[in-house]
């Protein structure tokens, strides 16, 4: 096994380190250095866009609009203070996705 630990870096981390490129205060591998520096474009715009800070990857879903839709709905049962389940998530999102699959065919 790497007897070295494995590093993440979240974008925020990642954008200050873009916005200071000062690699010995932040003592990352070179790899990190190089994916950072590499991926500049896209840390710096998620970072600005005001996502979530902490998240170590910048990846979307799969299906973008029923995760929107299901935000949505989300939303607005919480804001009539209903308590949402997982369960009852779990059913939103079939029933989203199922709405979708519907309208597209």
């Amino acid at each position: 096994m790497n007897s070295r630990a494995f590093t993440c870096c979240s974008v925020s981390t990642s954008s200050k380190f873009n916005l200071s490129l000062n690699e010995a205060r932040f003592k990352m591998p070179l790899t990190t250095v190089c994916r950072i520096l590499k991926e500049k474009e896209s840390v710096i715009e998620a970072f600005e866009s005001g996502s979530q800070a902490k998240r170590i990857r910048l990846k979307t879903g799969k299906h973008e609009q029923i995760e929107e839709a299901v935000v949505t709905w989300l939303k607005q049962i919480r804001s009539q203070n209903i308590p949402i389940s997982g369960d009852l998530l779990k059913v939103s999102d079939f029933i989203v996705s199922y709405q979708r699959f519907i309208v597209e065919s």
